[in-house]
Parts: C-alpha cells; sequence; structure tokens
C-alpha cells in the first residue's frame, strides 16, 4: 500500500505558508479586489468565480479586446 506524503507531514507543517508564498497570495487578493472592485455587475459575474488574477485577467482581456479594434478603427 502507497501513503501518501501528506500523510506523512503533521498538519501543523501543512498548514505554515512560506514569507514568499504568504506575499503572492496576498498581492494575488489584493489586485483581485481591486478589479472587482473596477468592473461593472455583468464583468464581475464573469470572473467572480476566479481566484487568480491572470485568469480574471484574461477573460476581461477577451471581453474588450474587439472594443479596442471598434475604438481605433473609428478614430
Amino acid at each position: 500500500m502507497v501513503e501518501s506524503v501528506a500523510a506523512k507531514v503533521p498538519k501543523s507543517e501543512l498548514l505554515k505558508w512560506t514569507v514568499e508564498e504568504e506575499r503572492v497570495a496576498n498581492a494575488n487578493s489584493k489586485t483581485l479586489y481591486v478589479i472587482f472592485c473596477g468592473v461593472d455587475l455583468q464583468e464581475f459575474k464573469r470572473i467572480s468565480k476566479f481566484t487568480m488574477v491572470k485568469e480574471a485577467w484574461d477573460i476581461l482581456q477577451i471581453i474588450h479586446e474587439r472594443t479596442n479594434t471598434i475604438k481605433q478603427s473609428k478614430m
């Protein structure tokens, strides 16, 4: 029988984050908050399920990709 690695590590050790992991998680949370505050309700509904900034940002880029093309062609 194969034991999982998590079974060998005490639970308290699994919950500890390194300084770098905590810094990245805090930056991600703060950035998501800023993005959520800056979009309208329809866009918020599309991106609110994401927990990583990159995922939410990619969706917003796809949503607004065509709008930039239209704006540039009218100038």
